[in-house]
């Protein structure tokens, strides 16, 4: 966790990710996978605030970043390593391999729409990853929206409606996002791995 503090304090006096993380890469020899966490589970205080202005407890109409929210959360009930960042949004370290796997990402968002049976959302899509037209096509059997689009991020931004993602630069553009992981997490009892809130720095 020093490692963690140390690039924390780095970021909060305004260091790049990268020479941060290199910094404290090289005095505490961590590993690809460490550095990685870090990368992905730490932000400045001033970039959390940012977030947390945006945050929205409620919704209208909600747009999904399908895959990223789906790879999170199969990863969270397969038991693989999957954290709660200190800007409390869940991220896991896959390297995206699990994209192709049509079958768990449908279950995947099935399971979403199940927890959001009420509500309005749509579900957006890379239309460029291999057997995104498979899975729009079981959604949509299910009378799930689909938004199947080249340019995912900037759909999501442009959208006018609230943003639920886990990726950063997404939810750092967004100007309203839901925490739709932690919601998941919270209603079907799945356990992370650990959660960088509670580390003191």
């Amino acid at each position: 966790m020093e490692a963690f503090k140390d690039y924390k304090y780095l970021l909060n006096r305004g260091y790049s990710r990268k020479v941060a993380l290199d910094a404290v890469a090289s005095r505490y020899l961590i590993s690809v996978e460490e550095k990685l966490i870090l990368y992905r589970c730490c932000h400045s205080e001033q970039e959390i605030r940012g977030l947390l202005s945006r945050k929205v407890d409620d919704f209208e109409k909600l747009a999904i970043d399908g895959y990223n929210i789906a790879l999170t959360l199969s990863s969270a009930i397969y038991g693989d390593p999957v954290f709660i960042c200190d800007d409390g949004f869940l991220r896991d370290i896959s390297s995206g391999r699990k994209k192709k796997d049509e079958d768990l990402i449908t279950d995947s968002l099935v399971l979403i729409s199940d927890y959001l049976p009420l509500r309005d959302f749509e579900v957006f899509l890379d239309s460029q990853v291999s057997g995104s037209g498979v899975v729009a096509k079981r959604l949509r059997e299910k009378r799930v929206k689909v938004n199947l689009t080249k340019r995912v991020d900037s759909s999501l931004i442009s959208s006018g409606l609230v943003v639920a993602s886990n990726d950063f630069l997404v939810l750092n553009m967004s100007k309203r996002i839901f925490n739709l992981l932690e919601k998941l997490v919270a209603n079907y009892g799945i356990e992370v791995s650990f959660d960088f809130r509670r580390v003191e720095v």
